[in-house]
């Protein structure tokens, strides 16, 4: 019989509310001391966001942005090192008890990017997810001018698998989002690769991975 999610979250946590952990990095479920971290990147990386914290009803908003980014429909994890107990930002499993293959997601903050971070902690967010529930399919989406993340789905061993739609932004929480993307520079390469008709499709679009461990 399969595991509910509540099963599946109290399993890949453990009692200690640790998922997994190399020499170098923990993976942890989120402390109330994280969530001033995680507005800190916004406020420092989004522009489109400052509202969020200029606004009069800010407060509120950030309240609000935080229930939705905690959903238990995704198995959110805080990326800690170890050495000094820093956050460095986090790595999630997207609707994993409603899909068999769950979507793969990562932020890192800034100042913890381009140091070879992320793909240890996908390796280790995976391999707990496999232990726990067998599963061993995923799923990724990536824009396509984003090309660390598409290196990064490429190292995993990433399969393409075509293109897929953008996030949805819930209804009730109106967020700036990017309108027509510019395309990379290696968009033809990227149209053939992931069977767009044309580098133009590549617009409003993301790349979609599968990973089979």
């Amino acid at each position: 019989m399969p595991l509910s999610a509540d099963e599946i979250r109290q399993s890949f946590f453990g009692e200690h509310g640790i998922a997994a952990e190399n020499s170098e990095y923990l993976l942890r479920q989120f402390l109330p001391k994280d969530r001033d971290a995680y507005f800190d990147d916004i406020r420092n990386t989004q522009p489109a966001c400052k509202w969020l914290f200029e606004s009069e009803h800010g407060e509120e908003a950030r309240r609000l942005f935080w229930e939705i980014f905690n959903t238990p429909k995704d198995l959110i994890c805080a990326v800690i090192r170890k050495a000094d107990d820093a956050y460095c930002g986090f790595c999630d499993l997207q609707s994993f008890a409603e899909q068999s293959a769950p979507e793969l997601g990562i932020a890192l903050i800034k100042d913890y990017q381009h140091q070879g971070i992320g793909f240890p902690t996908l390796s280790m967010l995976m391999e707990r997810y496999t232990q726990v529930t067998g599963c061993r399919t995923f799923i990724s989406r990536v824009k396509p001018l984003n090309a660390p993340s598409i290196g990064l789905m490429r190292k995993l061993g990433g399969i393409p698998q075509g293109m897929a739609s953008l996030p949805e932004i819930p209804s009730n929480f109106a967020l700036a989002i990017d309108g027509d993307m510019p395309l990379p520079d290696n968009a033809d390469a990227l149209a053939a690769e992931f069977g767009a008709s044309s580098p133009d499709e590549l617009r409003n679009h993301m790349l979609l991975f599968q990973f089979n461990r």
